[in-house]
């Protein structure tokens, strides 16, 4: 499991300024996610889930969501 500090690190490497965590498996299990593939979830300022994809080719589109989420 990644620390606190690498997560820090991704939001250093990034610029990222909201929080940055891994699920140990609790928040996939609350928004009823079963797999335990490569999951991209972004969530707005309320809390609320703006972006949802399963599979690392996703990656870009989830940083454009932070970006465009952060402007």
């Amino acid at each position: 499991m990644p620390t606190q500090g690498y997560c820090n690190q991704v939001k250093a490497q990034h610029g990222l300024t909201m929080p940055v965590l891994i699920d140990d498996g609790t928040i996939m299990s609350t928004l009823g996610i079963t797999s335990a593939n490569h999951w991209n979830i972004v969530f707005g300022e309320g809390g609320e889930i703006v972006y949802k994809a399963k599979g690392g080719s996703t990656d870009a589109k989830a940083k454009d969501k932070v970006i465009e989420l952060l402007e």
